[in-house]
């Protein structure tokens, strides 16, 4: 009996460790910028985008006030052809459209929102949002484009 204890007592202090080093909804940003520090990642506005450790895509979105973390989404590993881009569409979320073409690696404007995207083929796309109660949305998918060498 007192094996068991000390075993469930071990396999909780475990636990818990490991849950304080993953990105989860309500951490600060401050912990959160802390966590993806030694991981290259893209940040606009209130997103995040990386590849994680274990070579996950992943979106965090902040608060308003950027925080704490309001929500982790994963996505699987995308590698777009030119076709996908076709099939986005005014209106969609950059979670859908994430799903659909991977993560943005930049954005190249000013005044606007809008963020580029790889292609297999070598090319890149940019997607113009709107804002859209505090969520964008696109406007446009514009490209493919080729990549200055």
């Amino acid at each position: 009996m007192k094996y068991k204890f000390c075993i469930l007592i071990s396999l909780f202090i475990i636990l818990v460790s490991c849950n304080k080093s993953a990105i989860h909804q309500g951490m600060s940003s401050d912990e959160f910028s802390n966590s993806i520090s030694k991981i290259p990642h893209f940040a606009y506005l209130n997103y995040c985008f990386f590849t994680d450790e274990n070579d996950i895509p992943t979106v965090v979105t902040l608060s308003k006030d950027a925080s704490t973390v309001e929500s982790v989404k994963t996505f699987k590993k995308a590698n777009p052809t030119n076709e996908d881009f076709k099939k986005i569409i005014s209106g969609m979320t950059i979670y859908e459209v994430v799903e659909l073409v991977g993560l943005p690696y930049e954005s190249a404007s000013f005044g606007q929102i809008s963020m580029n995207f790889h292609a297999s083929e070598g090319h890149f796309f940019t997607i113009d949002w709107s804002e859209e109660n505090s969520q964008i949305k696109v406007l446009s998918c514009n490209g493919p484009y080729e990549i200055a060498s």
